[in-house]
């Protein structure tokens, strides 16, 4: 992803959405569940309207999902971390600065 398009994701963000991705930006080196942003947001669990907000950040290609199994009654546990396009977007506005 190069710095314009981020640039220009970003600034389609709502507040919600720009709240979650700073939080994974944060914790940028590590996967995290939904219970774990939810944690982070200050909510016991996430209703549809986070996790929709979820979707469009990886719709925008801000950040990466995965289904991970595991032994829950689902059968799988949902995480996400911020995408390598992200990350180089970062990287380089850090860079220009």
């Amino acid at each position: 992803m190069t710095l314009t398009e981020f640039s220009t994701h970003v600034s389609q963000l709502t507040e919600h959405q720009w709240k979650i991705l700073e939080l994974l930006i944060q914790t940028h080196d590590q996967w995290n569940s939904r219970r774990q942003i939810a944690k982070a947001i200050g909510k016991k669990r996430l209703i549809p309207y986070d996790i929709g907000c979820l979707q469009a950040l990886v719709n925008m290609n801000l950040i990466d999902i995965q289904h991970i199994h595991d032994d829950t009654p689902i059968g799988y546990q949902v995480v996400y971390r911020i995408s390598e396009g992200t990350v180089s977007a970062l990287m380089e506005m850090e860079y220009e600065r």
